[in-house]
């Protein structure tokens, strides 16, 4: 009997530990399942208006008429915090210590290894999204900077022939005078939407356009000097259009991308959280 009794109670004591271990384990997973849901939900926001911020962005950058690049707000997307938790606790709360409602072990393990992927692109995708903005601005400046220096040849070419119109023939006096009132007239359209900024038709529409069709089909340096300035304009008008073009559908795709993974990271948080549950005390 004296031997039987401390048996008892290290057996009691063993079981005591084990069922002690196994409510922790039970606990430790249901907060770990809880705060993973509550950062999907609540990232949920912030993912949305990144997308919908870059959805806007593209079509901004599309119908664009400023001579300033569009802009864009960058938001601290929450995932990070999620991305922050190893594979190796996701794979402990979701595979190792829940369980698919319908046993489906297999469903359980694609749905958790696409949730970390999904966290793993948007953890890169921002810088993506600031390198490629960054990109468009470099361009869209670089253009806007190589249509001043266009300008400023008009108006060098104008002074040339102000300075010495003795040496000048007729039409050639004729086309930059044309090229002065073109000039003017650019100047005023530009004065009445100053506020806007909104100047890329009217640099074509009243500067480049008019100039071209009055420009003498005849051998003349002053023509051919006044023809480059035009064929640079609408080299960059091409360069200019194949941006907007281009920039704005990569925002577009991003949008698009990110819209699909947040689409996704609903629907994993849906199974995770209504079809799989935590394991049992006896399976745990």
């Amino acid at each position: 009997m004296n031997v039987l009794i401390p048996f008892v109670i290290l057996i009691l004591g063993l079981v005591w530990n084990w069922h002690a271990n196994k409510l922790q384990k039970i606990e430790e997973t249901k907060n770990f399942r809880y705060v993973i849901f509550s950062w999907i939900l609540s990232a949920h926001s912030s993912l949305e208006k990144q997308y919908n911020g870059l959805y806007k962005l593209s079509k901004a950058i599309r119908l664009s008429e400023d001579i300033n690049p569009e802009r864009f707000e960058y938001l601290a997307l929450s995932y990070n915090k999620l991305s922050s938790i190893s594979l190796e606790i996701y794979i402990y709360i979701f595979v190792i210590n829940s369980i698919d409602n319908n046993k489906n072990i297999e469903k359980q393990k694609d749905n958790v290894y696409k949730l970390i992927n999904s966290l793993e692109y948007l953890t890169q995708i921002p810088s993506h999204i600031k390198e490629k903005y960054e990109d468009y601005c470099k361009s869209y400046r670089n253009i806007i900077e190589r249509c001043n220096d266009c300008y400023l040849k008009l108006i060098s070419l104008i002074k040339d022939v102000d300075s010495h119109r003795a040496e000048y023939e007729s039409d050639e006096i004729e086309l930059c005078n044309f090229i002065i009132n073109a000039v003017k007239n650019y100047i005023s359209e530009c004065e009445k939407r100053v506020s806007s900024g909104k100047v890329k038709t009217l640099i074509f529409k009243t500067l480049v356009r008019p100039i071209e069709k009055e420009i003498p089909d005849r051998p003349s340096l002053y023509f051919n000097e006044v023809k480059d300035v035009i064929m640079r304009y609408n080299a960059l008008k091409r360069q200019w259009d194949i941006d907007q073009e281009g920039f704005s559908q990569i925002f577009k795709e991003y949008a698009g991308a990110m819209k699909n993974v947040d689409d996704k990271m609903e629907t994993i948080k849906y199974y995770l959280e209504k079809e799989t549950k935590v394991k049992n005390i006896f399976h745990i």
